[in-house]
């Protein structure tokens, strides 16, 4: 890999912890939770969770599933893939009505 390629990539991943720091900010000021509450409830250090939603860095797998869990959406939420979120949004209210619970409205 180049000097040029590795340029590149890294641009591509700066660009991607910036949109799922906006997407966490987002759903955590949706879900009115302050960064602390965020960082009790997904069991991760508050000052993890302020570098995230700066753009600093990129949550790994498991980071990601432990604050999707804690926000209560799906990774696609995220990630900022609002077609594919629409798209599970039907089968996640169906899924969840028929176990008595509901989908969680995400930001406006």
């Amino acid at each position: 890999m180049d000097a040029q390629e590795r340029l590149r990539r890294k641009a591509e991943r700066d660009r991607l912890a910036k949109r799922i720091g906006r997407r966490v900010a987002s759903w955590r000021r949706a879900r009115n939770l302050t960064q602390e509450v965020l960082a009790e409830k997904a069991e991760i250090g508050p000052k993890h969770v302020q570098a995230i939603e700066a753009g600093k860095k990129c949550p790994n797998v498991t980071t990601l599933d432990l604050l999707c869990g804690a926000l209560e959406v799906p990774g696609c939420a995220l990630m900022g893939n609002e077609q594919l979120h629409a798209r599970m949004g039907g089968f996640s209210r169906r899924l969840l009505a028929a176990r008595g619970g509901r989908l969680p409205k995400g930001p406006k």
